[in-house]
C-alpha cells in the first residue's frame, strides 16, 4: 500500500526526525509533508483532494492551535474529506489526561509517544491498514 504523509510538530527537530524516519522506514509512500503550524495544515487538508490515504501525525503541545483543537476542527470536515486520512497523535506527553482526552476523537487511531522510529510506525500501521 502506498500512503502519502503530513506531519504537524512546531518543533523543527521533530519535524526532521518524523520526516528522516518515514523516507528510511521502507514504507511506500508518495508525498511527505510537513506543516510547524496546525493552522496551516488544516487550510492544507481543506483544498487537498487526496488521490490517496494520508497518514497524519500529529504534535499535541502546539502554540496557536495544539493538536486537540486541530482535530475539533477536523472531525467538523465531511465523511467524504475524512476517510482519506488515518490520524495518530505524536507526542512527548506522557500525561494519562491527554491519553483519555485523545480518545474522544474517532479519527485518531494512535497515540505514539516521540521519537517516532520505522519501528513504531511500521507496528502502527500494520495494526491500522492490515500491511
Amino acid at each position: 500500500m502506498v500512503f502519502n504523509f503530513i506531519i504537524i510538530d512546531d518543533s523543527r527537530i521533530d519535524l526532521m526526525i518524523a520526516l528522516k524516519t518515514i523516507s528510511t522506514s521502507g514504507i511506500d509512500f508518495e508525498d511527505l509533508n510537513d506543516f510547524a503550524s496546525a493552522t496551516d495544515a488544516l487550510a492544507h487538508i481543506k483544498a487537498a483532494d487526496p488521490a490517496r490515504h494520508t497518514i497524519m501525525l500529529i504534535d499535541i503541545q502546539m502554540p496557536v492551535m495544539n493538536g486537540f483543537a486541530f482535530m475539533d476542527e477536523f472531525e467538523k470536515l465531511s465523511l467524504e474529506k475524512r476517510q482519506h486520512y488515518t490520524c495518530m497523535y505524536l507526542t512527548s506527553s506522557l500525561n494519562d489526561v491527554d491519553k483519555l482526552r485523545a480518545q474522544k476523537y474517532t479519527d485518531i487511531k494512535a497515540f505514539v509517544n516521540k521519537p517516532i522510529t520505522g519501528e513504531k510506525l511500521n507496528q502502527v500501521l500494520k495494526s491500522i491498514h492490515k500491511i
